[in-house]
């Protein structure tokens, strides 16, 4: 009877324990896997958890919004860092929601000329509206509209809200009608 395994699958290769006082922990794709049975394998790992563990191919082909912020909320519930591929460019369709501790430094998020939403936000979610006490290293940030086109209104590269005693990285931002919010 296997209590541990070890997958080797491409993206979300890692080690996994089977966690029989589990019944009800939802599948997250990343750090824990529901099987056919019921049963739940938690991955066991230190403190980073990638990007590829949910899905995230980084090829710039692929939409890669889903699989981003199931790593970020996933991150933030355990308290760990989010980490991207270096030299990976991630196909965003929507806002990529960064609450955690994060480190997509080398990383490029690619939005569409047509988004109208923040491609990237940090907003307060505790009790007090605040994020606290985080460090993130963002990707660089840009969109595919083409030079000397006029920018989507209300498109946004970045937006932080409600965020005190945090440090926060910035690379290139480009091709929205505000960069920075």
């Amino acid at each position: 009877r296997a209590i541990g395994v070890r997958i080797t699958s491409a993206g979300i290769a890692g080690t996994f324990q089977r966690d029989d006082n589990d019944t009800v922990s939802a599948d997250n794709d990343g750090t824990i896997i529901v099987d056919v049975s019921n049963r739940r394998w938690k991955r066991i790992f230190d403190d980073v958890m990638f990007a590829a563990w949910f899905g995230a191919g980084g090829d710039g082909e692929v939409d890669d919004t889903a699989a981003l912020n199931g790593l970020t909320t996933a991150a933030r519930a355990l308290s760990k860092r989010a980490a991207g591929q270096p030299g990976a460019t991630y196909k965003i369709s929507d806002t990529v929601n960064i609450n955690c501790n994060a480190d997509f430094e080398g990383c490029t998020f690619m939005a569409p000329a047509s988004l109208a939403v923040p491609a990237v936000k940090t907003s307060g979610t505790t009790a007090g509206g605040q994020i606290q006490f985080i460090g993130v290293k963002y990707p660089k940030v840009q969109n595919d509209r083409v030079f000397g086109d006029v920018p989507t209104a209300g498109s946004i590269g970045i937006q932080i809200e409600g965020a005190r005693d945090c440090k926060f990285e910035f690379y290139t931002i480009r091709g929205f009608e505000e960069n920075l919010q």
